[in-house]
């Protein structure tokens, strides 16, 4: 990543954030069946083929320390009940 867009982070991570979820992200609620009983818990993806603006999310979240997981080479997973919150505040709703 180029020092221009690290610096950018730096002064708007919030900002980012919430640009880059609104753009390329979802937030659903995740079922899970564990011995016969259903779960269901809300979590954010953010999918993107550019490693570039994966880097610039992850460093976004991590500045506002929101812990997250790549799911897949593309896809970046918010999945932890505090994390999803954080991140509720930062992104708001979707328009």
């Amino acid at each position: 990543m180029a020092e221009w867009q690290r610096e950018l982070v730096a002064a708007f991570p919030g900002r980012l954030a919430r640009c880059l979820f609104h753009s390329d992200g979802s937030r659903f609620l995740n079922r899970v069946e564990v011995r016969g009983k259903t779960y269901s818990y809300p979590r954010y993806n953010f999918v993107n083929e550019s490693e570039d603006i994966l880097q610039i999310c992850r460093e976004a979240l991590d500045r506002l320390e929101i812990d997250w997981r790549m799911a897949r080479h593309n896809t970046l997973s918010v999945a932890r009940r505090t994390d999803v919150a954080r991140l509720d505040r930062v992104v708001g709703p979707k328009w």
